[in-house]
């Protein structure tokens, strides 16, 4: 039995995802068998091959002290009060254990909304840090009226 499934030439539901293919097929042979031209002629993304620096250090040795003193005392918070852990304990002892820091990571791999105290001010942030926190974090619920208990 015929399935009727081959390409015909003509205009039809399926001639957009047919043209589609050729042109991406299109693109792939150009770019593949022109590399070094389109480069050369800018159609390319960077000029200059990327370098990576391949000897990087730990991340626990290039974390800022504040920042993991923040991890350390959110971990132990959500702990004590919660019962759970968010952070692997190893993870954890190995951020406890880890040297001073020589180089910081700075930026878009480690930014933190928290760890900006303008921003920290503005959403009226209160850190696991701060001793009995929850005095001071309001949750939109008035106490319970002892009244209440006595239906």
């Amino acid at each position: 039995m015929k399935s009727e499934h081959f390409v015909q030439l003509g205009v039809n539901w399926a001639s957009p995802v047919l043209l589609l293919c050729f042109v991406s097929v299109l693109l792939q042979i150009v770019q593949r068998c022109f590399a070094g031209y389109l480069m050369r002629w800018g159609f390319a993304m960077s000029r200059d091959e990327i370098e990576v620096d391949e000897d990087l250090p730990s991340f626990f040795t290039v974390m800022r002290l504040a920042q993991r003193d923040q991890l350390i005392a959110m971990s132990y918070n959500m702990k004590e009060n919660f019962g759970f852990e968010f952070t692997d304990p190893d993870t954890i002892k190995a951020l406890e254990k880890a040297a001073f820091p020589s180089k910081t990571i700075v930026g878009t791999p480690w930014y933190s909304i928290l760890s900006n105290t303008t921003y920290q001010n503005q959403f009226q942030y209160t850190g696991s840090f701060v001793t009995e926190r929850e005095k001071l974090i309001n949750d939109g619920y008035g106490l319970p009226d002892p009244a209440d208990d006595k239906e």
